[in-house]
């Protein structure tokens, strides 16, 4: 009885293709849904971190704004009294300077706006991507169960039609040997 009149190779060649295809199915699969989910997490960080730092800059903005409208306030108050304490040119600039302090605190407000604005659109951006990521996982889900099934079935078939045949022929042919 010769081995090779036991199996056709393009059968046994068929079954380890199965399994070797369903294997690669699988970890594509996984490292598909990995790959995503760190992707969109990494992601959600980079918009937290910046909407954080955005809420810091705006609450030192706001404080700045309120510190330079009461400065400006008292400036005019003394203005408008009349105070012979600070001198005129003195007073003017102090004047001016405050009254420059509001304009650009309310420049850096209103870009902060601009940002935050930018900042919603990132958030709308993640929603959309964990609706995505949810279908992504499903199509990982299914590659995944596909590639396991091919795995299992290549192994299996290839094991049951072809080894068993192969592993009796050769138990056959070392017995003839003795």
């Amino acid at each position: 009885m010769n081995i090779a009149d036991l199996t056709s190779l393009p059968t046994d060649n068929l079954y380890k293709f199965m399994a070797l295809s369903g294997l690669l199915i699988l970890v594509a699969s996984v490292a598909f849904a990995v790959h995503h989910s760190l992707h969109l997490q990494r992601r959600f960080f980079e918009v937290k971190r910046r909407a954080t730092v955005q809420e810091a800059k705006i609450k030192i903005s706001k404080d700045k704004l309120e510190l330079a409208k009461k400065l400006h306030a008292e400036a005019r108050l003394v203005k408008s009294v009349g105070s012979t304490e600070i001198s005129e040119p003195g007073f003017e600039s102090l004047l001016v300077s405050s009254g420059e302090i509001l304009n650009t605190t309310s420049a850096d407000i209103a870009q902060l706006g601009i940002s935050g604005a930018e900042l919603n659109a990132d958030c709308s951006e993640l929603t959309s991507l964990a609706a995505f990521q949810q279908k992504l996982n499903l199509i990982a889900y299914v590659g995944g169960a596909t590639g396991l099934i091919l795995l299992g079935c290549g192994i299996f078939l290839w094991y049951t039609k072809v080894q068993i045949l192969l592993d009796q022929a050769l138990a056959i042919q070392s017995a003839a040997q003795l």
